[in-house]
């Protein structure tokens, strides 16, 4: 019987199974989110959600084109084969993310930012 071997294709699902599974977690308060951020093997950058923007990210060997408008994000197009995070649509409530694997990219949309006041007076 044959040994098999555990290839770069293999950890990868799993690491996107496990992604997944984290994010699936984390507490989400459904509220619409006031930015946005996009994580990749260069770094990551956080964009005003209730901006209107377009830009391409280049991760992995792949691209992507990043559209928010009208308080959503999502990913326009992409040339990573499988397309899943172009089939998730937009988001825009804190704590969705939109994943694509293959070029190793987070969109995430973020919370308010919390005040440090614990009530107003006057």
């Amino acid at each position: 019987m044959p040994k098999t071997r555990i290839t770069a294709a293999d950890i990868l699902l799993i690491a996107g199974i496990m992604l997944a599974a984290v994010l699936l977690i984390l507490p989400r308060d459904g509220s619409p989110g006031d930015s946005f951020t996009v994580m990749c093997e260069n770094g990551e950058t956080k964009y005003p959600l209730h901006v209107n923007n377009r830009f391409t990210v280049t991760s992995s060997g792949v691209t992507l084109t990043v559209v928010s408008e009208n308080g959503r994000v999502w990913v326009e197009s992409s040339d990573c084969g499988d397309g899943i995070c172009k089939k998730t649509g937009a988001v825009s409530k804190s704590g969705e993310a939109i994943i694509c694997l293959p070029a190793k990219v987070s969109v995430t949309v973020d919370g308010k930012e919390a005040s440090d006041e614990d009530f107003i007076v006057g």
